[in-house]
């Protein structure tokens, strides 16, 4: 699959490599293997339990609102 111009090829092996399901900081093996980062929607993101869903739909320097995109790998 593309990511796009200028953007590596992904190719995410099936049933999941490991390196995708490990979710240290700073998650460099994720970005070496598929040149980005994974994370699970619904875990914590921080100490007071927000999601990753929605802590990435917050701008981290302005507080605004922005949009993200979730795929359900389990449906694929």
């Amino acid at each position: 699959m593309s990511t796009g111009v200028g953007r590596p090829k992904m190719s995410i092996p099936m049933p999941w490599h490991p390196v995708l399901l490990d979710p240290r900081h700073p998650r460099a093996a994720q970005k070496a293997k598929v040149g980005g980062e994974m994370f699970v929607a619904n875990s914590s993101a921080t100490p007071d339990g927000t999601r990753f869903l929605d802590f990435f739909q917050i701008d981290k320097n302005t507080g605004d609102a922005k949009g993200i995109v979730a795929i359900n790998l389990g449906a694929l």
